[in-house]
Formats: C-alpha cells, sequence, structure tokens
C-alpha cells in the first residue's frame, strides 16, 4: 500500500520488537514515533534516528558485520558491602579481599571475561561504584539502562531496620534514573554469619517486593487521580500516558538475593556467574550481547581506541573534533548521524561516555571513561580532610602557597564548599605531571591550556559555579554545593521574613527518595546570569537571593523530614511596588526556575513526585503550569484544584 502524503507514524508503545526489511518502502522524510517499544532490532539508537538510518543499518549489514559481546555492569551498594571483593573474586577466581586502603574512590571500571560455552565469551564492563554518600551526586552520570545491576548488601551489617539505607533506597535511585533496570541483589560476608543467611535472604526479598508493590499502588492511584479529574487537560494527558508506560516497564529483580563469599571458599561465586550469564544472553533484557552490527561500527570502536591512545592526557574531545577525526579514520561513517548512531552504541556499552540526552553535555565527548572518573574522584572523595595535607604533599609549597594560606584554603573547601583553583590545581598535580611528560606530544597542549578545561567540565556537570567577583570577572574560587556543611538557615529565614506583600511559593514534594545531588545543581542553574540572581546566602540546603532587576527576594529550599521536598518562594523586596507588576515578576521569576528543576527531572524519568503551589490571591493549592500560563483556564474549585496536583516523573 502506497501512501505519497504520509508525514508522520506513531507507533509508541506496542511492544513491538523487531522492525522488518520492508521500512525501507517508507518514505525517507516521515518521521516515525517508536518510543516506549521494547525494541530488539535494529538497535533502538538506530530506531530513534529514523527511518533513513534503519535502513542504512540494514543495508550495512548486508555487506559485512561483526558481532559484539559487552555487557555494562554496575556493582552498587553502600561503603563496607563488599563490591571490590566480589569484582576481584568475579575477576580472578580467587579470593583477594579489599584492604581498608584499597577501598574504592568514585569509580573503579575494568572489563572481565567470562567463559560461555559452546559460545563466544562475554565481556562484562565492569564500574565498582564507592558507597560513600558524598559519590551520589556522580552516580546518576553512570547509571544506564543498557547495564545490568547488581545490589551488593553485606550480610554482617544488614538487619530489618536499616533496609532503607543499604538496599531500599538505593534500589529507588535505580528506578528513578533508569525506570526498569535489571537488578541482581546479592549479600555477601556469608562465611561471616552462616545461621543469619537464609532469613536474610528472605528478609530482603520480602522488603525489595513489598517496596515495588507500594511504588506500583502509588502510580496506579495517580491514574485513577487522573480519571476523576475531568475535564483531562493536555497537560495531565501526557501525564496518564508517562505513568501508564511506568507501569508497563517495570524493574526486573532477581527473585530471590544471591548469597556469595569472597573469601577463601568463594562460595556462591560459580553461581553468581552463571546468573550474570544467563541475564547477559537474554534478549529481551540486553538484545546488545550478542548482535550483529556493520562492520563500519566494530571499525569506529577500534579507531575510538586508536584515538584513545595518542597521548592526550585527558582522554577527552569535542564533539565537533571527535566526529570530525572519526569520519577522516572511518569514510563510511558519514553522514553525521550515523556518527551520532555509533556514539550511542559506543556510550551503551561503556566504551566511551557522550550524554546526547543532556543539553549541556552533549559536546563533550571522553574516549575512556574512567578519564572522566578521573577528574572527578580527585575532588570528591569522603577521605578528603586526611588526602589534603601540607606536610605529606609538596605540590602546595611548591605552588606558592603557604602554610596559613594553605589552611584558610582547606577550611574553607570542609566547611563552606569554597575552592580556590589554586588548591584545585593542585589536586589535579597528576594530570599537569602528565602535560609534562607529554610536552610538545599532546594535542591538547601544556596544563595551562587544559586547566580551564577541566574547571569548565565540572561547571558543565553542575558540580560548581564560579563564586569570584563579578564586576572583575575574576575566576578565582568556585562553590561546590554539595559541599557546604555550614547551616545558615535560620539567619536566612530572619532575612527572608524581612520582607513584605504576597509570597509565591512552588513546591516539589518526593515520597520517599530524592534524587541525590538535584538540590545542590538546582543552584548551581539558578545562579546563571539568564535568572539575574545575586546570592545573598548559599547554605547546605539553602539559597536566600536578590534578583538583580527587580525588587524581588528569593528563596530557594531543601526541606521537609529527610529533606524530600524542594521549595521556590519569591516575594518583594519593597512595600511600594505595583501589586500587578511586582505578582507579574514574581511568578515569571519562579516559573523560570520551576523549568531548571522540570529540566533536571527529565534526567530522573522514574523518579515519583508531586508539584504545589499557593496562589498568592487565593491561597489555594493548584498545579503551577496553570497558574504561570494566561492562556490556560483557571480551575477555582478546591476539588479541582487539588486533582490538578501532578505527580511526577515528569
Amino acid at each position: 500500500m502506497r501512501m505519497p502524503n504520509l508525514k508522520e507514524v506513531d507507533l509508541s508503545a506496542n511492544e513491538i520488537k523487531l522492525i522488518p526489511e520492508s521500512i525501507r518502502d517508507m518514505p525517507d522524510d516521515v518521521r516515525l514515533n517508536l518510543q516506549d517499544n521494547p525494541i530488539i532490532d535494529p538497535p533502538l539508537e538506530v530506531c530513534q534516528a529514523g527511518v533513513q538510518a534503519i535502513v542504512a543499518f540494514q543495508e550495512d549489514l548486508t555487506t559485512a558485520s561483526s558481532i559484539t559481546q559487552c555487557l555494562k555492569t554496575l556493582f552498587l551498594g553502600t561503603y563496607e558491602a563488599g563490591k571490590t571483593s566480589l569484582v576481584r573474586a568475579l575477576e580472578l577466581n580467587r579470593s583477594d579481599l579489599t584492604r581498608l586502603e584499597d577501598r574504592t574512590h568514585g569509580i573503579e571500571i575494568k572489563d572481565i571475561r567470562l567463559e560461555m560455552p559452546n559460545t563466544s565469551d562475554i565481556t562484562l564492563s565492569v564500574w565498582d561504584f564507592a558507597g560513600q554518600e558524598i559519590y551520589y551526586i556522580t552516580h546518576q552520570f553512570f547509571l544506564s539502562s543498557k547495564a545490568l545491576m547488581l545490589l551488593v548488601v553485606n550480610l554482617e551489617k544488614y538487619d530489618s531496620g536499616n533496609f532503607p539505607s543499604t538496599c531500599g533506597n538505593w534500589l529507588e535511585n535505580m528506578i528513578a534514573k533508569v525506570g526498569n533496570p535489571v537488578v541482581i541483589p546479592v549479600i555477601t560476608h556469608i562465611d561471616k554469619c552462616p545461621e543469619k543467611v537464609a532469613n536474610v535472604c528472605n528478609d530482603l526479598a520480602k522488603k525489595l517486593a513489598k517496596q515495588e508493590e507500594r511504588r506500583i499502588n502509588d502510580l496506579q492511584r495517580q491514574l485513577d487521580r487522573i480519571d476523576e479529574s475531568s475535564p483531562e487537560s493536555v497537560v495531565m494527558r501526557d501525564r496518564r500516558k508517562r505513568i501508564e508506560v511506568l507501569l508497563q516497564n517495570r524493574p526486573v529483580i532477581h527473585p530471590k538475593p544471591v548469597p556469595v563469599s569472597s573469601s577463601e571458599s568463594l562460595e556462591g561465586i560459580q553461581y553468581l556467574t552463571q546468573v550474570i550469564l544467563n541475564y547477559a544472553v537474554n534478549k529481551d533484557f540486553f538484545p546488545e550481547v550478542g548482535r550483529t552490527v556493520p562492520k563500519v561500527w566494530a571499525d569506529t570502536e577500534e579507531s575510538v581506541k586508536s584515538l584513545g591512545d595518542e597521548g592526550n592526557p585527558l582522554n577527552y574531545m569535542t564533539w565537533s573534533d571527535f566526529a570530525s577525526r572519526l569520519t577522516k579514520k572511518v569514510p563510511n561513517l558519514q553522514p553525521e548521524s550515523r556518527t551520532k548512531t555509533v556514539a550511542q552504541y559506543l556510550h551503551d556499552t561503556g566504551k566511551i561516555l557522550w550524554y546526547s540526552e543532556i543539553e549541556s553535555l552533549r559536546e563533550h565527548v571522553f574516549l575512556k571513561p574512567a578519564a572522566l572518573v578521573d577528574i572527578f574522584r580527585k575532588v570528591i572523595r569522603y577521605d578528603i580532610k586526611k588526602v589534603v595535607d601540607y606536610e605529606s604533599d609538596g605540590c602546595y609549597s611548591e605552588a606558592g602557597i603557604t602554610r596559613a594560606a594553605f589552611d584558610t584554603m582547606k577550611n574553607d573547601l570542609l566547611r563552606n564548599g569554597i575552592l580556590d583553583t589554586k588548591l584545585l590545581r593542585c589536586l589535579w598535580s597528576d594530570v599537569e605531571e602528565k602535560c609534562r611528560q607529554m610536552q610538545g606530544t599532546s594535542p591538547q597542549g601544556t596544563f595551562d591550556d587544559i586547566f580551564p578545561v577541566l574547571i569548565e567540565l565540572m561547571k558543565q556537570f553542575e558540580l560548581c559555579y564560579d563564586l569570584s567577583n563579578e564586576e572583575d570577572g575574576g575566576h578565582s574560587k568556585l562553590l561546590l554545593p554539595w559541599c557546604i556543611k555550614e547551616d545558615l538557615g535560620d539567619k536566612a529565614i530572619r532575612q527572608w521574613e524581612k520582607g513584605v506583600g504576597p509570597v509565591i511559593s512552588l513546591q516539589y514534594q518526593f515520597p520517599s527518595f530524592i534524587p541525590p545531588g538535584l538540590f545542590a545543581r538546582l543552584t548551581v542553574r539558578a545562579h546563571t546570569p539568564k535568572h539575574c540572581l545575586h546570592f545573598a546566602m548559599h547554605w547546605s540546603s539553602g539559597i536566600l537571593c536578590k534578583h538583580k532587576s527587580n525588587s524581588i527576594v528569593v528563596l530557594l529550599k531543601n526541606e521537609g523530614t529527610g529533606r524530600l521536598v524542594v521549595s521556590l518562594s519569591a516575594r518583594p523586596e519593597s512595600k511600594n511596588a505595583d501589586r500587578e507588576r511586582v505578582t507579574t515578576d514574581l511568578w515569571n521569576t519562579l516559573q523560570g526556575l520551576s523549568l531548571e528543576v522540570e529540566e533536571l527531572l527529565k534526567q530522573w524519568p522514574g523518579v515519583r513526585f508531586d508539584r504545589f503551589a499557593v496562589c498568592p490571591s487565593c491561597h489555594k493549592p493548584s498545579f503551577p503550569g496553570v497558574m504561570a500560563t494566561p492562556d490556560l483556564q483557571r480551575v477555582r474549585g478546591t476539588r479541582d484544584l487539588l486533582l490538578l496536583q501532578r505527580k511526577g516523573p515528569a
């Protein structure tokens, strides 16, 4: 059947797994929507690029192809759960327990080859995540829907009371970030308390099932609430579709935790290996493993490896440089859309890091994922108070930092989150040493050339903002919001209450789990010039700002039990302001900040949250989209206003 005027085909949420070769009969310019389908072949990244990309992939397969046998595998859990010892047991097939001084900082990445009978071996790209809380803010950048996740729990330290911190919250984070992760719970140290193994396995399995049941019931209640709302708005229809997708695409949790010992007996290690392999070869979960891909994809992977071996101390490139270099090495990689498809495949399999879905990061490519981890872990580490030591490291005195100045810098960092760039340069002294050794051969130049690039990357990942004098344009200090310990809340509230006139507030409430680093990253975004805010106070759980153009005071807080609430508030600074104009200014200011929250939450598609607003006139709650968009009709009935609470994810 020919349809020459066809412009768009919406096949979303239709349980489609395979795209037939007959799709090549479809016009190239047709917009094809295949979202929310469990697509196995061609790869999802190809399907998302459109009809032309699908046809090109199928044609490439007819010439030459190769098979990929790699699965990205993440080991997660709280500190001292036994993750690193478990990784070593799987890798070496013998015990090699982790010493205290060898604990993981940030993430350790390595490849482990597992033998498969009667077929090619499978390589696990293993990512071993440190479990201390300070690292959680960076974990979000490495969790992936294309990865198998092992949730590791220490039998010795587990009891029913600490289930949320040792297991429950970790699973919430996986679901919030990925939506439908494949998770194997693993219980370690079974040689220490063999009498507890059966009971703990049963208790953990029941609690995981109960937690998932509560999540599903909550999502179903959201659907019921939408059904009761009349008429159903465009916003609610969109919300309905997203909830239905979450209900359809549920996490896969191995039904019973796998008990293991990484000590001499290696009890349970062989069984765990078999469980991992069973998931790895299951096409419903990981269609990438064992997939036949065009030879040009394999050639591109080899070219990326060669780029990473060229002596680049950062193993980093801008996207434009990356695409240009690759198309020269692999001529068949044209056009750029094909380069993006292959790059996404390499990202999904753990070969590179390229965040195509995050606007602020899609211009950055890390040829070796460990390179980005190394940048982070020099600054973000649980033992930084001990590691940053003037006496034991001569780099500080060599940089011209006196002992008194060092003590001030260190205290500012540990208490106030203020990082002097002189101190930061010393923290990255190993990168400087690499540049020195490669003088004249590095394509990125000297460390003086690389240092501002590193700082810019920290900003792009929303880990810090400039704390320099805005008038002189200096860049001598950075503010790391996640590192602030000082609490100025009471002082800030007293200052806030000096304001006059109506207060407009928006709230994001999270029922049980808030994404790590969400509020810290919001404050970094609020500091950008487009919001015109001067930060008067910044403490561990809030910021107090003054608008640079309007007579407005803004208060952002991370509050409530467990800090599960993010509130955005604004009020006039002067009682003489025109009421109608100032109300408009207040809403415009908060709307801009609210949009930042919405954009951030898109990075956690499975997180659950409620939005609330307080109308400055009627003081009743409503959905902020209704209040902030003049062309939408306001719903004034109390019942309808309450029904307009829009539960996330967004």
